[in-house]
């Protein structure tokens, strides 16, 4: 517990670091997606292996969905318009 403690923290540190300048920092989200998709496929495999039922990991499970589908859209939507990359480019 300590070694998955000590890893939370450190990316809710980097996912702090990445809020300060978010379109510059975008790529931070789909890393994190691939964090959550870790986690669901931990979790597909406690439910597989009869570690815990579908009904109690179903709701987690539907909540990393809903984090993957809102990271990558915000990715998406969060890109440097035309207007913003030539303003950062001194003249």
């Amino acid at each position: 517990m300590g070694l998955a403690g000590s890893l939370m923290l450190g990316w809710t540190i980097l996912l702090l670091w990445a809020d300060r300048r978010p379109v510059e920092r975008r790529g931070v989200l789909m890393i994190t997606n691939f964090v959550i998709l870790g986690l669901m496929g931990s979790g597909l495999y406690a439910v597989s292996a009869e570690f815990m039922s579908l009904a109690a990991a179903g709701p987690l499970l539907t909540f990393q969905a809903l984090l993957i589908a809102l990271f990558a859209s915000s990715y998406v939507l969060s890109r440097p318009s035309g207007t913003e990359s030539r303003r950062d480019k001194p003249p």
